[in-house]
Order: structure tokens, then C-alpha cells, then sequence
């Protein structure tokens, strides 16, 4: 598999606005008084939705068995959709915009510009924060709960509905009517079945190029692509975290007989980095901004991510049954306890009273971790064709949700989702995890094999 160094960005943006200025380079179109432009390499697809006068659908992939004539309720498009999407609906002089469930293509808004958006860089007429932007580019922070690195600018939430021209949102789900009743063997079958259509029907319209590491959830893609034509695994070695991830992904793609390919960390230069936070809008910061230039060299393909898998392995630990406060929010976030994100946190936490620990927990990783962090990772900019979280599918997160809450303590429910697949794949070594484990790479990274093999 080639490696290429890029030289151009394709950004997967949009920017709703009532300018009659029209870009033709761009896809055009109207809603109601607002005139939508996206780039060329999204989808547009009108729809019949039941209780609206016009909707529209923006994705990534092109959606099939949608026909723009057959009715469909709101509630069922996420169903029908692979990969990130966001919905404009019109009615009676409003419109309401809503995402994907886990934020895969993000939206921001400005009442001030009036304008809604793929990312903050859009909005052109508002200016950064230079206090924040510095916050973000020196440490692994991302802004939460709807915050951007441009005042006035904010991020529609996964969940959320924007109302314009009003420039309202108001919460449309949460998971508090989910029950967490299902046994592992209930939800670990369903949710390969799940994953082996996805990727079959991303297979049929490109090459799919997995995002394999000795992790958990991208083991269990790859494992479900098995024997699907046009794949191909890559793995970035960042570092020696990573080294470890490398020689796994190797074994795995070689048992799975899928090609493998481990590429370089390849330093950027200081404009290439200013340039990647001002294309993603200063969103986030870590590993990926000083990096990742390199990559596998297939423009027309999609890269597979095991992004949203964590909801299934209780990323954030459940809070108690009792009344959370804002600094608890942020401090399981790992985040600062700056001002505005102690306020943004209050504010979120309203109107989730009787929500218990896990679900709460639950609701913060989809919202704040995937909506704000995750989500602006996988629509950054890239020579690729796009990147898709197949874990993310609204059917697959309910899967998850409605697993009992012990059942996905201590990777329980991954493993089983693996066993599955392949119990063969069990075997090989996951990535380190834990004091004896830690122990043990680090006696085999300073030469003594022997050793870590006892421990």
C-alpha cells in the first residue's frame, strides 16, 4: 500500500446563510428563506418527512433505500443513514436542524452572524479568541458542552435541536427511556450483525481502509470486514504506545488476511499546524495536530474508525444516584476547571434530574466527548473520502446502552461482540492495560523479553 505526504485538504463543510452570494465551485441549494452550500464531495437528498413542508438531508455517504417520496418519520432516518448526517427541516417559516447521534458532522451556529456551519472557520466574520485558541493549541483540551474558540460561535450538541431563525436549541432525546435489561449474549450478535451490513454497503460504493491498533473496537471491525473486497488496515505509529499497536494490528490484519501497512510520524511545519487548527476551527488539540501527514494513499476510500465503541466499555466511570455537580462533570472529562466550562457544565446538566449515574455518564461521553471532541476529528480535513465510526449507527449505540450495566465493566461486552466474530482473535495481545500489564511492556521494550514474559 503507497504512502502519500498531503498537499490538499478535502473539507467535508457546509454553511446555511441567507447571502444570495452563490459559489459555483460549490453544491447549491435552497430551504425555506435559507440558501444551503456544502462542498461537492457531500451528499444532498430531498425528503417526504411526515409533519414538514421540506427537508433535507446532508451525509457523507450517499444514503440508499431513500427515495424522497415515501414518507418517513423523523425518529427513523438516523436508522437509515451510515455515518454522520444533519437533517433541515422547515416548517411554517422555521427550520430545525439536527445531527447524527454521536456528531459526526458537526454543526456550530451564530445568532449574531446568522449563519449555521460545519466548524467555526467557517463563520468568517467572527474572530478567534487568542486566550482560548492558546489554551487549546498547548494542551490536549477541547471545548465541551457547545463551546467554540470564537465568542458567539456555538456547537449544536448531538441530541439537540437548532430553531432558527430564532437560533434556539432544545434537547429532542436522551436515554432515559432506554433500559439496561440486555444480557451480553443478547446484544453481542445483533451488534455484529449491525457492523458487517454497514461495512458491506460502504464497501460496494468504495475501497474501505481500517484504522486497526491492538484496541478492542477496531479489532472487532476488522474482524467483521473479513473477506469484504477492497480493504485494506493501516496503523500510525505516533510513538512507543503505539510501537505496541503496530506489531499487533500486523498479526491481527495477517490472520484476518487483510493487507497491513504501518506508517511514520511525520513532523509538520508550524504553518502546516496553524493551518490544521484553523481548518478544524481550534476544535482540538493533542497528537493529531503535530502529525499525521502521512497516510495510506487511497484518495476514493473510506477510513473506518472505532470512534463510539467506548460507549460500550463504559469509557467514563458512572457518577452517583444522587445530585452531580458541574465540577465533577469536568473533572471526568479531564478537563480544566476553567470558568466557562464550569459554567457550560451547569447548564447542561439542567433538566437531567432522574437520570441514574450510568446513564448520566453515558449521556456526557455521547454529548460532550463524541459531540465536541470526537466528532470534529472525524470531519477534519483529509485526502481521504471520508471517515466513518460504524460503532456510532443509532441502532448499534442503543445495542450498547441497553446492555446491563455490569455486562460492560472490564471490556465484558467488546469481548464478547469478538467472540462472536472469531474467539480466535481473542488471543492475540490487546493494547496495555493496568500495572501488570504496563510492567510487562516496558521490561520488554528495555530488552528483556524473558523477563516480561513471567510477569
Amino acid at each position: 500500500m503507497a504512502l502519500t505526504r498531503l498537499s490538499s485538504f478535502n473539507r467535508l463543510e457546509f454553511k446555511l446563510s441567507q447571502c444570495s452570494i452563490v459559489d459555483e465551485s460549490l453544491k447549491n441549494c435552497r430551504i425555506g428563506d435559507w440558501n444551503l452550500s456544502c462542498s461537492p464531495a457531500l451528499s444532498i437528498t430531498n425528503l417526504n418527512v411526515a409533519g414538514f413542508e421540506e427537508a433535507l438531508l446532508l451525509t457523507v455517504v450517499p444514503p440508499s433505500g431513500i427515495d424522497g417520496q415515501s414518507p418517513l418519520e423523523v425518529s427513523k432516518i438516523a436508522e437509515m443513514v451510515i455515518g454522520g448526517f444533519v437533517l433541515f427541516l422547515s416548517l411554517k417559516g422555521s427550520l430545525h436542524i439536527r445531527q447524527d447521534g454521536c456528531g459526526a458532522m458537526p454543526v456550530v451556529y451564530s445568532k449574531e452572524a446568522h449563519v449555521v456551519s460545519s466548524s467555526p472557520s467557517v463563520i468568517s466574520d467572527l474572530r478567534y479568541d487568542e486566550a482560548l485558541g492558546k489554551l487549546l493549541t498547548q494542551t490536549n483540551v477541547f471545548f465541551p458542552f457547545g463551546l467554540t474558540a470564537k465568542p458567539g460561535v456555538k456547537r449544536l450538541l448531538p441530541n439537540h435541536t437548532l430553531s432558527i431563525p430564532e437560533f434556539k436549541v432544545a434537547r429532542h432525546w436522551s436515554n432515559r427511556e432506554i433500559s439496561q435489561d440486555l444480557d451480553l449474549a443478547d446484544v453481542g450478535g445483533p451488534i455484529v450483525d449491525e457492523l458487517k451490513k454497514i461495512l458491506a454497503s460502504l464497501c460496494n460504493s468504495a475501497p474501505l481502509l481500517l484504522s486497526l491498533t491492538a484496541g478492542r473496537d477496531r479489532r472487532i471491525l476488522a474482524g467483521c470486514a473479513q473477506g469484504l473486497p477492497q480493504v485494506e488496515a493501516f496503523t500510525s505509529n505516533f510513538d512507543l504506545d503505539s510501537d505496541w499497536d503496530s506489531k499487533t494490528a500486523k498479526l491481527v490484519a495477517e490472520y484476518l488476511n487483510i493487507p497491513h501497512v504501518t506508517h511514520e510520524l511525520v513532523e509538520v511545519t508550524e504553518a502546516e499546524r496553524q493551518e490544521f487548527f484553523e481548518c478544524t476551527g481550534y476544535s482540538f488539540a493533542g497528537r493529531t495536530s503535530y502529525a499525521f501527514l502521512t497516510g495510506p494513499a487511497r484518495i476514493n476510500a473510506w477510513v473506518v474508525s472505532g470512534h463510539c465503541g467506548e460507549i460500550g466499555r463504559n469509557y467514563y466511570p458512572a457518577f452517583t444516584d444522587k445530585s452531580v455537580a458541574p465540577e465533577e462533570v469536568i473533572r471526568a472529562l479531564k478537563l480544566p476547571a476553567h470558568e466557562q466550562f464550569l459554567s457550560a457544565a451547569k447548564e447542561w446538566l439542567e433538566g437531567l434530574d432522574g437520570l441514574n449515574g450510568r446513564q448520566l455518564a453515558d449521556l456526557l461521553y455521547i454529548e460532550a466527548r463524541l459531540g465536541c471532541w470526537a466528532g470534529p476529528q472525524l470531519a477534519r480535513p483529509s485526502q481521504y473520502r471520508g471517515r466513518i465510526a460504524p460503532f456510532g449507527h443509532k441502532r448499534i449505540v442503543e445495542l450498547m446502552l441497553r446492555a446491563k450495566r455490569d455486562n460492560r465493566s472490564k471490556n465484558s461486552l467488546p469481548q464478547q461482540v469478538i467472540k462472536e466474530i472469531d474467539h480466535r482473535l481473542l488471543s492475540f495481545r490487546f493494547s496495555p492495560r493496568g500495572r501488570k500489564e504496563a510492567i510487562r511492556v516496558g521490561l520488554a521494550r528495555l530488552g528483556f523479553s524473558s523477563l516480561s514474559n513471567r510477569v
